[in-house]
């Protein structure tokens, strides 16, 4: 990763999780559907939700406002489509 590259990183986890899920969302989607694959995504997806489930497990507090699941989980997906992306590239 380039310093300019890391540089706009730590300062995108300074924003609120819902910011940095748009940005991520935002990245994703420039890159064009046909960059990753159903399956990676599928692949990703699954190692995300397993990151969840293990910091819920080591009693760490996953929070989800009330009638905030479909974001979560879009979130989750967005999330999992990024460690993809940064996985193969």
């Amino acid at each position: 990763m380039t310093p300019t590259a890391a540089q706009v990183l730590e300062s995108a986890k300074t924003l609120s999780p819902v910011e940095r899920a748009e940005i991520a969302e935002a990245l994703v989607l420039s890159m064009g559907a046909g960059d990753v694959s159903d399956s990676e995504r599928q692949e990703a997806l699954r190692a995300a939700i397993d990151a969840a489930v293990r910091s819920a497990d080591a009693g760490e507090i996953i929070s989800i406002p009330a009638g905030g699941t479909r974001e979560f989980v879009r979130g989750l997906g967005r999330e999992a489509t990024r460690l993809n992306a940064a996985r193969r590239g």
